[in-house]
């Protein structure tokens, strides 16, 4: 059997760090990822409301800017006569 030299050893153990420190560099960008991915959901779901409520809203002041103009054309001819 081949005893593994003194460098044979410290490449090793080098190796060995460097795949921890790796994995340990990925494990953090994945948590990133992680929390940005959770940052957009919420963001998706707070337009997603926001234009719920804008359709809702909308025909109704489309209406009540649609009176209040016929309102307004209806003084304007009201006061021309």
């Amino acid at each position: 059997m081949i005893e593994p030299s003194d460098e044979t050893i410290r490449l090793l153990t080098e190796i060995r760090d460097d795949q921890r420190a790796l994995l340990a560099t990925m494990s953090a960008r994945s948590d990133a990822a992680q929390k940005l991915q959770e940052r957009a959901e919420a963001i998706q779901e707070r337009s997603a409301k926001i234009m719920n409520t804008v359709q809702r809203v909308m025909p109704i002041a489309l209406i009540v800017i649609t009176i209040l103009i016929l309102y307004v054309s209806w003084l304007l001819f009201r006061i021309m006569r």
